[in-house]
């Protein structure tokens, strides 16, 4: 039996329409243009959602998310507009 590609469910996503990202060797994403090489040693992934990606952020520096005010600045500041 074969050996699924490494990078196969990233694949899947690209072909369905989603954003690819790629990691470069100083550990930085940058967006895939045109069509990704998929090279078995290279890093890739779906592009994470902005809002989602702040989130986690503010969690890990033990932000409080409570506060409205500042929640609501985050969001403008960064163009977010969050989903229902």
């Amino acid at each position: 039996m074969n050996k699924p590609h490494i990078h196969k469910d990233t694949i899947i996503a690209w072909a369905n329409g989603a954003q690819i990202q790629y990691r470069d060797h100083e550990f930085v994403w940058w967006d895939c243009t045109g069509t990704p090489g998929w090279g078995e040693e290279a890093v890739y992934r779906v592009k994470p959602d902005v809002a989602a990606e702040l989130i986690e952020w503010l969690v890990k520096r033990n932000w409080d998310l409570s506060d409205q005010q500042l929640a609501t600045q985050l969001l403008k500041n960064f163009n977010i507009t969050l989903k229902d």
